[in-house]
């Protein structure tokens, strides 16, 4: 202790020397902890790069030749793509997807056409299309009984022709559907030679008694290529005019065709629900009066049908 207090000066540059060594301690520390957190940083960028390396190929000419056949290969497969959908959307929208083969057993055809049923009030429900209460869409004759075995192919076809058409009138949202007929069975394919015309008009019905079909004129049939059988329609619904000019423009492009034979137009109020109407002179298809349309639709039978099982 004396010796310290005898050089007081050396005490002095020991005390000094001893914190610039524990400040050069502290700086070497930080130093190296800067760089161990620099080392990581580097070393995190490089698997990054390796990694983008990886997956971004080089530019070559190769390369890019890969690149250009891959998204035309891309780009034909979502064209595909995109053609199938619109196919579908416009067959859907035609009608044309019916998701039922021809029945190969009454039984079949009789829960088919109660399952159309349903599905037909479902939609004028949705619609907000007034029905009558026992309303059948014109297969009334099978509330309760099948089609013969003979008539399992046709009545399938017009119930998908019905179909189409229904779904293309409550589209157009119309207040009330008086009444679906399908043209009597007994006409022949196409109107015979010599036929005189009719004194009533077109597509006039049998009778005011609900029946589910009703007598063409054979003015009203007509003749197409190739000499098939067609079958015609009749709606009969109430609303404005642009009900029934929103139902005429989506069976114009309709596929199959269907093909407007006559449309007539009477007074709602001279009309009855479940009886057909009867026209009492020409009434304009203007104005926003409500009035009842009577629509004749002829659809060409296009071939033959998938049968069950096939």
């Amino acid at each position: 202790m004396n010796g310290l207090r005898q050089h007081p000066f050396l005490v002095a540059g020991l005390l000094v020397a001893g914190g610039a060594v524990l400040v050069e301690g502290a700086v070497m520390a930080g130093s190296h902890l800067a760089a161990r957190s620099a080392r990581r940083r580097l070393d995190r960028a490089g698997r990054e790069w390796r990694s983008l390396n990886a997956i971004v190929p080089t530019p070559t000419p190769e390369n890019t030749a890969r690149i250009e056949a891959e998204l035309a290969r891309r780009r034909g497969v979502l064209a595909g793509l995109v053609a199938q959908r619109a196919a579908r959307a416009a067959a859907d929208a035609a009608g044309r997807l019916d998701p039922d083969p021809v029945p190969a057993l009454r039984s079949e055809a009789f829960f088919a056409i109660a399952a159309f049923v349903e599905k037909m009030r479902a939609g004028a429900e949705r619609s907000g299309v007034r029905l009558k209460p026992d309303e059948r869409f014109g297969f009334s004759a099978y509330a309760h009984e099948a089609p013969e075995a003979a008539l399992l192919a046709g009545v399938h076809r017009e119930r998908v022709t019905v179909q189409r058409l229904l779904a293309a009138l409550f589209e157009a949202r119309p207040s009330e559907l008086l009444s679906v007929q399908r043209e009597h069975p007994s006409r022949p394919a196409g109107p015979p030679a010599g036929t005189p015309p009719a004194r009533s008009g077109l597509g006039r019905g049998a009778g005011a008694d609900g029946s589910d079909y009703f007598e063409l004129d054979p003015r009203a049939a007509g003749q197409f290529p190739g000499g098939g059988r067609t079958t015609a329609f009749r709606l009969s619904f109430t609303g404005r005019t642009a009900v029934l000019r929103s139902l005429l423009n989506t069976l114009a492009a309709a596929e199959p065709p269907l093909i407007v034979r006559s449309v007539e137009v009477v007074p709602a109020e001279t009309t009855s629900a479940g009886s057909a109407p009867k026209p009492r002179g020409a009434v304009p298809l203007a104005g926003s009066r409500l009035s009842c349309f009577t629509v004749v639709v002829v659809a060409i039978d296009c071939g033959p049908l998938r049968a069950a099982g096939s």
